[in-house]
This record gives structure tokens, C-alpha cells and sequence, in this order.
């Protein structure tokens, strides 16, 4: 059995990563291959249901704790990622650890840091970075926003610092 693969779509808000992922899962699956698709923030979990209830502006949550909670999140995940990639499943995930350091770095934390919170995550094989302006974000967006959505000077600090990880990591598209 071949060995699956990890995707991910990443990408400011409302840029398409929900989308592009449905697309290819369908694509793929279409063909014969078995995926599993995943989305971060995982709402579903008790740690999402905490990251939702910031990004609602229902709670305040310290800068640190917030990205330990993404990252956190992400983990919950880490066994099933690992598993279905063994198993030869093609993983297609929106939104994953360059989220965390894009986002965490938008904020002032140091790169270094977010890293090393991402580091023993299974890395990516592919990365498709959907560029999309902010100002498109928000015109795209049909229902409420949360925080991070309604600030579009930290989402075209997370463009910017995107383009960037785009330029200088290796399986970027």
C-alpha cells in the first residue's frame, strides 16, 4: 500500500480553502483515493469550542495561551493524521501550521516560538497558497465576522507574511 499524502490549502479568510478542499477531495475520490478531510480551527472539539468562543469575541483570551490553544488543536488531530497517512489516505486539511506561525508571527510573536509549538505536527507534503486580498475577503464574506476577519490591517499582515513563507518553504504552491 502507498504511502497517503498531507495537502493543505492555506490562505487568509474567506480565500477559498474551504472550497478548493471539498474540490479536490471530490476529484481524488472520484479516482478511487481514500481522504480525509480536516479543518482548523476544529470547532468540534472541546479546544475549538474555546478558540470559537474568542473568535466570537465571547471570551478574552492572552496572546501566548490563544496560539498554545491553535496549536493545541491541531494536535488533537495528530494521531488520525498520522494513522490515515500510514494507511495510504490522502489528508486535505484547510487552514494548518502555517496558520499558527502566520498568524502568531501577525501578532508580534516571535517565528521561533510558533515553530517549535508546530514542530511535531506531521509536515505537509503540498501547500497551496490561495492569494486573495483583504478587501476581496470581506466582500465574499456573507455572515458574521469574527474578530480576526473584521481586521483587515492583521489580514494584510498575514497576506504579506504568507507570500512570504510561500517564497521561502519548500512544497509552496
Amino acid at each position: 500500500m502507498a504511502q497517503g499524502k498531507i495537502v493543505v490549502f492555506e490562505g487568509i479568510d474567506q480565500a477559498g480553502k474551504a472550497t478548493q478542499t471539498e474540490r479536490l477531495a471530490a476529484l481524488l475520490e472520484a479516482r478511487g483515493y481514500a481522504t480525509l478531510r480536516l479543518a482548523f480551527p476544529a470547532y468540534e472539539t472541546p479546544i475549538g469550542r474555546e478558540i470559537g468562543a474568542f473568535l466570537s469575541g465571547g471570551v478574552e483570551i492572552p496572546l501566548h495561551v490563544r496560539h498554545l490553544l491553535y496549536a493545541a488543536n491541531r494536535y488533537e488531530f495528530k494521531a488520525q493524521i498520522e494513522r490515515s497517512v500510514a494507511e495510504g489516505t490522502i489528508v486535505l486539511i484547510d487552514r494548518y501550521s502555517a496558520s499558527g506561525i502566520v498568524y502568531g508571527m501577525a501578532h508580534g510573536l516571535p517565528r521561533g516560538w510558533l515553530e517549535a509549538l508546530e514542530a511535531e505536527l506531521p509536515a505537509p507534503d503540498f501547500v497551496f497558497f490561495l492569494d486573495l486580498s483583504p478587501e476581496t475577503a470581506r466582500r465574499r464574506k456573507r455572515t458574521a465576522r469574527d474578530r480576526y476577519e473584521r481586521n483587515l490591517p492583521l489580514l494584510a499582515t498575514c497576506r504579506r507574511l504568507y507570500r512570504e513563507e510561500c517564497e521561502r518553504s519548500a512544497g509552496w504552491i
